[in-house]
């Protein structure tokens, strides 16, 4: 593949990354909680195209009727209503009802196919947790891409948390729903994934700590004031 296809490739798949984060998102939050949950993940990626992989840290809050993401640059809130996103760096931000994230997802459904899990019989230590390697295979916009995927049982999360809510968000999205449900099937939760595509590794994600808490923080669940709307 060549170097300037490569990188056009890496960036649509950045693109449907987001769109699936927002499925994640969104079926989570459809979910009552008897807990609050904190979770912190290390990503590594070609972030700005320019073919080195850099390493980020992305921080979600959990509660029954908000989820909040949070990285160097962004903010994102998902409430029992809409999704905002938040530019912290040119001070922006959108929001979605769940009738427009429903489209949205529609048309990236199509992007992913045949989607298949394999189960390994290695196993590895991946930071607190004893983990399962699986391996996967996926075609994503007409790309042949790998996962290798570490799953882990015993973590304290729900391993069933991203697939739950079974309402319009995904009734149409049967490709990412296939994919969802191959992995809930596992008992555990993907703590550790590395994707490559012809051999090159594009994306390496882990989660790095999951803590339960009690109630979230009034600073975490306010939305920041002051920012510009951007135009849809």
């Amino acid at each position: 593949m060549k170097s300037g296809q490569f990188i056009k490739l890496k960036e649509r798949l950045v693109s449907l990354k987001a769109k699936i984060q927002i499925l994640l998102l969104a079926a989570a939050v459809s979910v009552v909680f008897s807990k609050d949950y904190y979770i912190k993940q290390m990503l590594i990626a070609d972030a700005d195209g320019n073919g080195s992989l850099d390493t980020t840290f992305q921080e979600t809050y959990i509660s029954d009727k908000l989820i909040v993401l949070k990285d160097d640059i962004s903010l994102s809130y998902m409430d029992d209503e809409s999704y905002s996103f938040y530019n912290t760096i040119d001070s922006s931000y959108f929001r979605r009802t769940f009738k427009e994230l429903e489209e949205l997802m529609a048309s990236s459904d199509s992007q992913i196919k045949d989607f298949k899990l394999t189960r390994t019989e290695d196993k590895q230590k991946i930071g607190p947790w004893n983990a399962e390697k699986y391996t996967a295979k996926t075609v994503i916009m007409g790309m042949d891409m790998d996962l290798d995927m570490y799953i882990a049982k015993e973590t304290g999360f729900p391993s069933d948390l991203i697939i739950r809510q079974q309402g319009k968000m995904n009734q149409n999205s049967k490709n990412i729903r296939n994919m969802l449900e191959q992995i809930k099937n596992t008992g555990g939760i993907v703590v550790k994934e590395i994707a490559s595509i012809g051999g090159t590794r594009v994306s390496e994600k882990e989660i790095v700590s999951i803590k339960e808490l009690e109630k979230l923080d009034k600073k975490i669940t306010e939305r920041p004031k002051g920012f510009r709307l951007m135009e849809k």
